[in-house]
């Protein structure tokens, strides 16, 4: 049985490109009587089930009359074999697994109707009901409309005080000295007052009270400081959703963010040219080093990290709903949907990469006398190969590594990043190669890796694919990009992975067909999270940027954001249970002026679950239908997540 017809037992037709519009995520008007907001709950715990581990085969398998996985066929025992006890057995494990399905469907359903009567029960004593504001960022009246957006959220550097602290959000760079390197707004004139405050208190901290400085936080305002000499990274945050819950919670998420501004600079840098352009001169200005292009990938990152999009020239939008989510879920790394036969041939290609010889000619003089005389010997393309990747966006298809070293999730998603904001620009064209010196600080911070990237299209397919090579060597880039185009025609060359590989990116590419096929008509948006290679899947978060609309597609964008990120943040208390292992629940509701939504999050010490409800619905639907993804999520898992690469 091919992969295709092993998924077609779930989900009778083969998916097709169906886009569901994002705005379809927010309800139609509910007929709820009444309003209700509900305060975050805490969250109760179940006995965990063990899940199996992510596994991925190194050897390509034979070419079958569909792409997909090739599931195993187990064969009935007969009595003459003598295993009759063996199948009973199984007979019996197959009625315990349901009743035990049965019973966790139960025992959820309960606890999450309790919660929900509990709400409604402190919505009728307090006799009042509020909707939720308009305005999902600050405290203010109003909408988030075109003015808003360009007064308090797009960067601005001019020399103005009263645009700079209209601004919701501020990122600052400094050196230890308090020479600045990099403010998100303003000009160095409007910062300049602001690093010296800080470098006074940092240095203060150390000196007087022999610990370091690290943040404060009131009534909506959180400054975060990261001393990590000879920088010194600041933030200030008026974002309600990145300062409306517990301290520990938003200073952790805020420090993720300065985490990620240091990775970049030490990405492009390096920790010991840092280091040593301090070390000559303490005001040394380490702009002179940074481009312009530095500076606006930061900018991007910034407002990407903060709000989900950036803004280019002429206010043209770039909604990244993945890095926002990947950033999150603490640096998860986001996998392309595909069958596990394709995924395996793509790396099986990727890895006979690492064989690919050239001929060389090399004189061999014995003697001065003597007649040179000439020998062939075979050199290795890809010995300086490290890793390796093909990504669609900032998905991951497949990559392989060197089976004793691995890049770290943050590495790689920064890397991605990178890439494709280099991509991005508005001089770079597609079709141009990319040759990028690149520390990777969590691998190595001390020195290069050199990253090779080309890009190539699928006919009928509108994203490009991004073939991506790393190696340790400088002057390799003449031999990567012989492997590259290699591996890339060998894709091409191969009509049956080729066409496979487009009708998979187009048909998997949401899970729209796949959620309507399971009757899970409730959950509108979902995220599943699998804990051990921290790697997530989602459908992308979709609205429209142009056209007279798009300041309000935009309001919308940032309301599912705003959702997850409050289901996320919400503080939760875990029970564990006599084995050790506990589930988690946590609810959460919205009342909005078209309708209500639901935020629904089930954890374990496996996966996290995170969907999104429309309309009236009912706890048991809720529990039901979001088991029944999160079964299909675990049947498929090889589809949906790479694990830890193919190693060589």
């Amino acid at each position: 049985m091919s992969d295709n017809a092993e998924e077609r037992q779930t989900v009778h037709n083969a998916p097709v490109l169906l886009r569901q519009s994002s705005i379809a995520l927010l309800p139609q008007v509910s007929q709820i009587p009444g309003a209700l907001v509900a305060n975050p709950t805490t969250a109760v715990t179940l006995e965990n089930m063990d899940q199996p581990e992510i596994t991925i085969e190194d050897n390509e398998g034979p070419p079958s009359s569909s792409p997909g996985l090739r599931p195993i066929r187990l064969s009935v025992p007969s009595i003459a074999d003598g295993e009759t006890l063996d199948h009973l057995q199984s007979e019996t494990e197959e009625v315990a697994s349901s009743d035990n399905e049965e019973s966790e469907t139960n025992h959820l359903t309960e606890l999450l109707q309790n919660l929900m009567a509990h709400d409604s029960g402190k919505s009728r004593n307090l006799g009042t009901s509020s909707l939720q504001p308009s305005n999902i960022v600050c405290d203010e009246e109003g909408d988030i409309d075109e003015d808003f957006i360009k007064s308090r959220f797009n960067p601005d550097k001019l020399d103005s005080s009263e645009v700079f602290h209209h601004k919701l959000k501020q990122f600052f760079v400094l050196s230890s000295a308090g020479k600045p390197i990099y403010s998100l707004n303003g000009s160095d004139d409007t910062v300049m007052g602001y690093m010296g405050l800080i470098t006074t208190i940092v240095s203060a901290y150390q000196e007087n009270m022999k610990t370091e400085f690290s943040h404060i936080s009131q009534n909506g305002f959180q400054l975060v400081v990261q001393n990590k000499s000879p920088l010194i990274l600041v933030l200030i945050s008026k974002v309600a959703y990145e300062t409306g819950f517990s301290s520990d919670h938003s200073k952790s998420t805020l420090e993720r963010q300065l985490q990620s501004i240091h990775t970049y600079l030490v990405s492009v840098l390096s920790a010991p040219v840092i280091s040593r352009s301090y070390e000559r001169r303490m005001n040394y200005d380490l702009r002179k080093i940074l481009s312009n292009q530095d500076i606006a990938f930061l900018d991007s990152m910034n407002m990407k990290m903060t709000y989900g999009f950036s803004v280019h020239d002429n206010d043209q939008f770039y909604l990244d709903s993945s890095f926002y989510i990947s950033h999150m879920l603490g640096s998860a790394l986001r996998c392309v949907r595909t069958t596990h036969t394709t995924r395996s041939k793509v790396s099986s290609i990727l890895l006979s990469a690492k064989k690919l010889t050239v001929k060389e000619t090399a004189s061999d003089t014995t003697s001065i006398i003597s007649k040179a005389s000439m020998s062939e010997t075979k050199r290795h393309l890809a010995a300086d190969l490290l890793f390796g990747f093909v990504s669609v966006k900032e998905k991951l298809l497949t990559h392989i590594r060197p089976s004793q070293h691995e890049l770290l999730n943050e590495d790689i998603n920064m890397l991605l990043a990178i890439i494709s904001f280099h991509y991005g620009s508005a001089n770079h064209q597609d079709s141009a190669d990319l040759w990028i010196p690149l520390c990777m600080p969590n691998f190595n911070n001390s020195g290069f890796l050199y990253v090779y990237v080309r890009r190539f299209n699928l006919i009928g397919y509108d994203e490009p694919l991004s073939l991506i090579l790393l190696a340790a060597n400088k002057n390799s880039f003449f031999d990567l990009k012989q492997v590259g185009l290699y591996i890339i025609q060998r894709i091409m060359d191969n009509k049956h992975l080729k066409s496979a590989l487009r009708s998979e990116l187009i048909s998997m590419g949401d899970t729209t067909k796949v959620i309507k096929e399971l009757d899970c008509h409730y959950i509108k948006h979902f995220i599943y999270r699998r804990k051990d290679e921290n790697q997530y899947l989602m459908d992308d978060i979709n609205f429209s940027t142009t056209g007279e609309d798009k300041f309000d597609n935009v309001a919308s964008f940032l309301q599912i954001l705003y959702f997850y990120t409050t289901l996320h943040n919400t503080k939760s208390t875990t029970i564990k249970q006599g084995d050790g292992t506990a589930k988690k629940l946590t609810y959460t509701r919205w009342q909005r002026k078209d309708g209500w939504i639901t935020g629904f999050l089930l954890s374990n010490k496996v996966y996290d679950f995170y969907c999104l409800c429309g309309g009236s619905v009912q706890a048991h639907d809720i529990i039901e239908q979001s088991l029944r993804i999160i079964k299909w999520v675990e049947k498929y898992k090889k589809r949906h997540f790479i694990g830890k690469g193919i190693t060589f």
